[in-house]
């Protein structure tokens, strides 16, 4: 039998990441407000969904996360 060749590029983060679900709601609730209003502006309304929602946080939040640190820890005011 021949065994199929995954191309992980094509999966979005959503399937196999688990940092949406390290948040608590309420942070969840917010980070969904700023997507819509900064990313999903020009969306037709129809694609506003949560799922969608949570999949742009999928994708970027981690990325934010680590740049924000960064600039704290560069800025001296986390250790």
């Amino acid at each position: 039998m021949e065994e199929k060749s995954i191309d992980y590029s094509k999966i979005e983060p959503y399937h196999y990441s688990d940092w949406l679900h390290s948040l608590s709601f309420d942070d969840l609730q917010k980070l969904r407000k700023v997507v819509r209003q900064v990313h999903m502006k020009n969306y037709p309304k129809s694609h506003m969904t949560e799922r969608e929602m949570d999949r742009i946080i999928e994708a970027i939040g981690p990325r934010v996360a680590e740049k924000q640190l960064k600039a704290l820890i560069d800025a001296g005011q986390l250790a």
